[in-house]
């Protein structure tokens, strides 16, 4: 099979400033890995190629620019993601013949969430222990984040909204709770997990 693929020019900015997001990374249709990041049944396989618009850069460069190898033409399914922005996915239409950029992403800044987890005590005894976060009505997007170092933490790309939360140590698991997290997030949480 020869495909012939044609380059586009994707554009990430930040959606409140304007400004660009450098250091996103980009995927137009395709099915995951470097070729693509489709979502959905139906997601046409290896139909995009990502190169970057400086070769040493890691996702889009100091502009917010990406050059994208791609099969066709037309709507596409589009996703960006950036550890201080919430993941976003969309539909884009490509003319790989109009001007460039061919396509704009804008991605909201994601809100802040640090604070102290506080374990039960047997859960201190094991090396491995930590906690996962889930946003309410999401199916995908769980959090894992590891204690290992101690009680402090602190997870990036978050939405604001509700969020259920669980404690591990090993095969111990906690209770879950809930916590909610603001349009300014919240720097100074602390969630206390009960044994099961």
């Amino acid at each position: 099979v020869v495909l012939n693929f044609a380059e586009v020019v994707i554009e990430v900015l930040d959606a409140d400033t304007g400004s660009p997001v450098a250091g996103a990374e980009v995927t137009i249709g395709g099915r995951g890995g470097r070729w693509g990041g489709g979502w959905g049944a139906g997601a046409a396989v290896a139909n995009v190629r990502a190169t970057l618009a400086e070769p040493s850069a890691e996702g889009t460069d100091a502009d917010g620019l990406i050059r994208v190898q791609v099969e066709k033409a037309g709507t596409q399914n589009a996703s960006a993601s950036h550890p201080d922005y919430e993941d976003l996915r969309t539909k884009v239409d490509l003319d790989p013949n109009g001007p460039a950029p061919h396509a704009t992403l804008r991605l909201k800044r994601s809100v802040p969430c640090s604070g102290r987890a506080v374990l039960p005590e047997s859960f201190m005894e094991s090396d491995s222990r930590g906690f996962s976060i889930r946003r309410e009505g999401q199916r995908r997007g769980t959090q894992y984040v590891s204690l290992e170092e101690g009680e402090d933490f602190s997870v990036s790309g978050l939405k604001p909204g509700t969020y259920t939360a669980s404690a591990w140590a090993g095969r111990r698991r906690s209770k879950s709770l809930t916590f909610e997290l603001g349009s300014q997030g919240n720097s100074n949480l602390v969630l206390e997990f009960e044994e099961r």
